[in-house]
C-alpha cells in the first residue's frame, strides 16, 4: 500500500519536507521538549541569487510525525479552512500573539525566551483571525465565526470585551491618529470603532461583498476583496475613490501534462498589507483560465494552472507583479521592521524576498517595468521547517522571523543572519488533525484543492481550457455532498468520480485511496455557507413570497434544504446544465455556468431566453429588487 515517497507525502500518514540541501535526520524535534535549539546551522547562504534555481525541492523526505497521522482521522470538530494572517508581533517586540482558529485560543509568547507566557481561551466556534495592537497595548482580534471583535490586554487575566459587528468580520486595522479600529466584513460592511472597548462600532460604508483586509494610510483607507483580488481605495468617510487590480499575464503552463500558452488572470487575494515607504503589497494568485494564440514566454516562472504572485503599488501610480517561482498555496506575507525584507508563508514553507536595491518590489529603486510580470528574484531563499505546515508569518525583530503552525500547534523562530531555524516552540495543544482538511490543502498534486477553492468557496474564475466551453468554479460550502451529480453538465456522477478527476487534472499522478475520500467528504460537508442577513428585511420577505409562488416558479427547481432538485435542465442559458444550490449564492458572482451574470439581477434579466428560466420576465423592476433581496439572504 505504500507506493512511493512522493505519494506518501500527500497523505495523512506522513508529512512532506522539502529541502534544497541534503536531508538531516538529526534535526528531528526531541519528543519531550517544548522549546529546544535546532541543529548546528549550515554555512551562511550566498547573497540574493540573480535568477531562480531549477527547483526549490531537489529532495523530498517523508517523516512520521504525530500519531494521528498514522491513521485516517475525521476530527470531532472539523478545523476551519486555512486563511493565514493570524500572527502578530507586539509594538515593543517583547511578545508574539498568535490566534488559533482550530482551538479558539490566543497564545502570548515571550520573544526573548521563546517560551509560552500564557494562553487565553475564547468562546467555542469563535474562529479568531486577523489581529492588531492599539496605542495602549490592547490586542484586538477578529472573530470570523463569532461575528465580533474581541479586545483584551496582554497580561494574563485581563478582561476580554466583545463587540458585535457583522456575521463574518475578516480584516482589521488600527489608526493611531484617531485611536480607532477599522473592520472589513465579508458581507461588504466597513466599520469604524474606538480602540477603547467601551466604544460602539459605526458602519461607515456598505461596499461590495467578499471584503478581506483593511489598511489605513493618513486619510486613505485601502480594502481588498478576496476572490477578485481587487483593491478598493476610499477616503476616511468611506467614499469609494478608486478600484485597482493586479495585471494579467500570458504564461506557459502544463494542462493534463501538455504545454499550453494561457491567459493568467489575478484572483484570490490571500493577504494585503501596507508597508511604510513601500506601498501596498498584495499576495494573490494568477490562474491560467483561457488558452490563447499569443506567444508564451520562453521560460515561465511557474507552469502550474494556478500560481502565487505578489503585486506592489496597487492604488498608486505604478503597479508591478511578480510570479513566485515554484511555490504552492502561499497564505501570508509580512515585511520586516526596516522594510527591507518580505517573507511569505504557506504549507510548502517560508520564503524571503528583498524589498531594497534593484528588487522589482522596490518601486523607488528597482528597474522601471511598470505592470510587467516577471519571476521574483530572491524567492529561492527558503527557510525550511520540518515540523509542520506554516500558516502565518511575522518578524519578531529585524534579525528574527517567526512562523505559526496550527497542527501541531507551534511557533518556529529563524535567525535571519544565518537563515536557519533556531527554536521550535511546541504549544502543547490537543491535536485537531483531520485527514480531509490535510488533503484539501496539500500540494502533493501540482495544485491544491484550496488553490481553486480558497477557504472552501471558489476563486471567482471562469475557465476555458479544454474545449468544453466556459465553466465557473463552483463553491463547495453549504452542503456540497447533497448536490450530486456534480459538474455543470451533471457528468460527475458521484463524489469519488469528481474528486479523482479533479485530482488528476490538477497534476496528481496517482488516484487517491478510497479510505481518504470519506474524511475528505466529511470535512467538505461540514463547511457552512456564508451567513447573509437581510439588508432590507421587508423587501426580502416580499421577495420570499415571489420566490415560492407558482406564478414565478423559482421554487419548482430550487427546493429542499440545498435549494436544488439536483436535476439537469435547459433554461435558456446555452444548454443542459445542473440546477445549482442557492446557498450563499450572493457571495459567488459571476454566476451561471459560464459566468455570464455579474450579479443576481443579471441572472434574472439578461443571461437566459425569456420564459425559460422561471417566469421572472413578467416581474416589475421593484419586484425584481425584492426577489434579489431575498436571494441575498440564502
Amino acid at each position: 500500500m505504500l507506493r512511493t515517497a512522493r505519494r506518501l507525502c500527500g497523505t495523512a500518514w506522513m508529512l512532506c519536507i522539502c529541502a534544497c540541501d541534503a536531508a538531516r535526520s538529526d534535526n528531528a524535534a526531541p519528543p519531550d521538549a517544548a522549546v529546544h535549539d535546532a541543529a548546528p546551522p549550515p554555512p551562511p547562504p550566498p547573497p540574493w541569487p540573480s535568477r531562480p534555481p531549477p527547483d526549490f525541492c531537489a529532495l523530498e523526505v517523508c517523516r512520521a510525525t504525530e500519531p494521528a497521522r498514522d491513521k485516517i482521522v475525521s476530527a470531532e470538530r472539523p478545523p476551519p479552512a486555512l486563511s493565514g494572517g493570524t500572527l502578530l508581533t507586539s509594538r515593543d517586540g517583547s511578545q508574539l500573539i498568535a490566534a488559533d482558529p482550530n482551538r479558539d485560543q490566543l497564545y502570548f509568547v515571550d520573544t526573548a525566551s521563546h517560551a509560552l507566557a500564557h494562553t487565553r481561551s475564547l468562546e467555542k466556534d469563535d474562529e479568531p483571525g486577523r489581529l492588531v495592537e492599539d496605542g495602549d497595548g490592547r490586542i484586538h482580534v477578529i472573530l470570523r465565526r463569532g461575528g465580533a471583535v474581541a479586545s483584551l490586554g496582554r497580561k494574563d487575566g485581563d478582561a476580554v470585551t466583545r463587540r458585535k459587528l457583522c456575521p463574518q468580520p475578516r480584516g482589521i486595522a488600527y489608526d493611531a491618529r484617531s485611536d480607532a479600529l477599522f473592520v472589513a466584513c465579508l458581507d461588504g460592511g466597513l466599520f469604524e470603532l474606538p480602540a477603547d472597548p467601551s466604544g460602539e462600532p459605526q458602519r461607515i460604508a456598505q461596499l461590495d461583498r467578499d471584503l478581506r483586509d483593511v489598511m489605513v494610510r493618513d486619510d486613505t483607507l485601502f480594502v481588498s476583496r478576496m476572490r477578485s483580488a481587487e483593491l478598493l481605495v476610499l477616503d476616511r468617510k468611506g467614499t469609494l475613490l478608486r478600484r485597482d487590480t493586479p495585471p494579467s499575464s500570458v504564461r506557459a503552463v502544463r494542462i493534463e501534462r501538455q504545454p499550453l500558452a494561457a491567459v493568467s488572470k489575478p484572483n484570490t487575494a490571500w493577504r494585503t498589507i501596507d508597508v511604510p515607504g513601500r506601498g501596498t503589497l498584495m499576495l494573490h494568485q494568477r490562474s491560467a483560465v483561457a488558452a490563447t494564440d499569443l506567444p508564451a514566454p520562453e521560460r515561465s516562472c511557474n507552469d502550474k494552472a494556478v500560481a502565487s504572485a505578489i503585486s506592489v503599488g496597487l492604488g498608486g501610480d505604478e503597479v508591478r507583479s511578480l510570479d513566485l517561482y515554484s511555490t504552492e498555496l502561499v497564505l501570508d506575507l509580512a515585511a520586516d521592521p526596516l522594510a527591507q525584507i518580505l517573507a511569505t508563508a504557506g504549507p510548502d514553507g517560508i520564503h524571503l524576498l528583498p524589498l531594497t536595491g534593484r528588487s522589482l518590489l522596490n518601486l523607488k529603486g528597482g528597474p522601471a517595468q511598470s505592470a510587467d510580470v516577471v519571476c521574483a528574484p530572491g524567492s529561492a531563499i527558503s527557510l525550511n521547517n520540518q515540523y509542520a505546515d506554516n500558516v502565518s508569518v511575522t518578524f519578531a525583530s529585524s534579525q528574527e522571523l517567526a512562523s505559526q503552525q496550527l497542527e501541531p500547534a507551534g511557533i518556529s523562530f529563524y535567525d535571519l543572519t544565518t537563515r536557519t531555524l533556531t527554536h521550535q516552540l511546541d504549544l502543547a495543544q490537543a491535536s485537531t488533525f483531520d485527514t480531509g482538511h490535510r488533503l484539501f490543502h496539500n500540494t502533493f498534486a501540482k495544485t491544491a484543492c484550496a488553490s481553486c477553492h480558497p477557504e472552501g468557496v471558489d476563486d471567482g474564475q471562469t475557465w476555458n481550457l479544454h474545449n468544453a466551453g466556459k465553466r465557473r468554479t463552483p463553491s463547495l460550502r453549504g452542503g456540497i455532498l447533497a448536490t450530486a451529480p456534480f459538474k455543470w453538465d451533471g457528468t460527475g456522477l458521484d463524489f469519488e468520480h469528481i474528486v479523482q478527476e479533479m485530482h488528476q487534472l490538477s497534476g496528481g499522478s496517482e488516484k487517491l485511496w478510497e479510505i481518504e475520500l470519506e474524511p475528505l467528504g466529511a470535512w467538505l460537508g461540514a463547511l457552512p455557507a456564508p451567513a447573509a442577513p437581510a439588508r432590507d428585511p421587508d423587501a426580502a420577505a416580499r421577495g420570499k413570497v415571489l420566490f415560492e409562488s407558482a406564478a414565478v416558479s423559482c421554487s419548482g427547481c430550487h427546493k429542499g434544504e440545498q435549494l436544488t432538485d439536483n436535476q439537469t435542465y435547459d433554461v435558456g442559458t446555452g444548454g443542459q446544465f445542473q440546477v445549482p444550490s442557492l446557498r450563499g449564492v450572493s457571495f459567488r458572482p459571476p454566476l451561471l455556468h459560464d459566468g455570464c451574470a455579474p450579479d443576481l439581477r443579471a441572472v434574472l434579466t439578461e443571461c437566459h431566453k425569456k420564459g425559460q428560466h422561471g417566469h421572472v420576465s413578467q416581474l416589475a423592476s421593484a419586484q425584481l429588487d425584492e426577489l434579489v433581496s431575498y436571494l441575498e439572504t440564502l
